[in-house]
């Protein structure tokens, strides 16, 4: 068994697959299909017979935002506008359609995120940590 990526005869076979799995969301096919970046997957084969894939493609993701202690809620507001101004510029110029950030439930900027943009996601993120990450 082997991974690789995708190769035009897997196509056909795949896409009929994940259109009709009870386990790929409609939210799933939807990302893949607006992501300019996804534009390639990696399969799984053993001996020809493809075991499972994946789509991937590249976004945006925030580390966190921190504020100078000494500004107020307008200059908070109008610096976070101009960052999420950056960020949209800098995807757009690499072909990345998402920006996305962890936040919790209290945090004031998620709620100025919800009203700039940013959607919720009802989806629970999994993150694999690769080596050198904090495993």
């Amino acid at each position: 068994m082997k991974a690789r990526l995708i190769e035009p005869k897997d196509m056909e076979e795949l896409a009929r697959w994940a259109a009709s799995s009870e386990m790929v969301q409609v939210t799933d096919l939807e990302d893949v299909t607006r992501n300019r970046t996804a534009q390639t997957m990696v399969i799984t084969d053993d001996d020809g017979k493809v075991i499972c894939y994946t789509p991937f493609y590249v976004t945006t993701r925030l580390g966190f935002t921190q504020f100078n202690p000494d500004t107020d809620d307008r200059e908070k507001v109008e610096g976070v506008g101009k960052l999420l101004a950056a960020l949209v510029e800098f995807s757009d110029a690499h072909g990345i359609d998402d920006i996305f950030d962890f936040t919790v439930p209290e945090c004031r900027l998620k709620h100025w995120c919800l009203k700039n943009g940013f959607v919720e996601e009802t989806r629970t993120a999994i993150v694999h940590k690769g080596p050198g990450k904090g495993k």
